[in-house]
């Protein structure tokens, strides 16, 4: 498959019209994905487009949008064994008698205890893993709790004893995409009303964190709280996500996300050296 570069004329950002090297098909497709299918992930442009064409079969000049529309449908679609994934998470909830309830945000400062407990509990066994102090925890659920969807804060609770959490936001990056990196234009808050403005059209989320009490684990806790994540962000009208971190060793983690429909899009390396 090879095309040439092509000279473009293209709208200017104050204005008029500037000329640009690229490809029509090519600049099209990069513009939908930044714009409609992961507007904060810029390093995955490159792969979206190979794949796009080793899936369509077709030489850029012969692309129609009706080939742009199915490959988008057939990626957004849930794998196949989505429903299996479904079939267990839910087999596990009454044999187990999983109680998954969202963070009760009248209660609060109980319930940053209760997840609290859960977290340093979780990830004493993670490499790299530094407990939290009272104050930076603390200090953090203050900061997390301005941007929460309650809905999307979940506890797992065995017997009434809660064993397990998972915190799920809005993906911020879009609205602060749309402030364009400031908050102020011309000693007015311009940008903090555009960022404002666009985080009600926030269609994205983050599973930032889950967690699960020794003893509890390998039990299916997980698939139950991803699945009610799931269900819950799809009632809310939010049209996807990403989830991460996730410990590439962690197989039985990474394979119920991949069941469920999630893609591997980036692999991050932590290196360490002693000083």
């Amino acid at each position: 498959m090879v095309w040439s570069p092509q000279f473009r004329r293209v709208p200017g950002r104050g204005g008029g019209e500037r000329w640009v090297v690229g490809h029509r098909l090519v600049d099209d497709f990069l513009e939908f994905a930044a714009g409609r299918a992961r507007p904060n992930t810029v390093r995955v442009y490159a792969h979206d487009l190979k794949t796009f064409f080793s899936i369509v079969g077709k030489e850029p000049v012969d692309v129609r949008p009706a080939d742009v529309m199915a490959f988008i449908t057939a990626q957004r679609r849930p794998r196949s064994g989505a429903e299996k994934v479904v079939r267990i998470a839910e087999k596990i909830r009454h044999r187990e008698g999983i109680v998954v309830r969202s963070i009760r945000m009248d209660d609060f400062a109980n319930e940053v205890k209760r997840v609290k407990d859960i977290y340093n509990a979780a990830w004493e066994d993670n490499w790299g893993f530094v407990p939290m102090t009272e104050h930076e925890f603390d200090h953090m659920a203050k900061e997390m709790k301005a941007i929460l969807r309650p809905e999307l804060v979940l506890i797992a609770e065995v017997k009434g004893q809660p064993v397990a959490f998972s915190m799920t936001i809005p993906d911020a990056n879009y609205a602060l995409k749309a402030a364009g990196g400031r908050l102020t234009k011309w000693g007015l808050p311009i940008g903090l009303l555009k960022l404002l403005l666009a985080s009600r059209r926030i269609r994205r989320l983050r599973l930032i964190t889950l967690g699960i009490k020794e003893g509890f684990r390998k039990r299916g806790i997980d698939a139950v709280l991803y699945l009610d994540t799931l269900t819950t962000a799809k009632k809310l009208g939010y049209s996807g996500g990403e989830i991460s971190w996730t410990l590439e060793d962690n197989h039985l983690v990474n394979r119920a996300i991949e069941m469920m429909g999630g893609k591997k899009t980036k692999t991050y390396r932590i290196y360490r050296k002693g000083v």
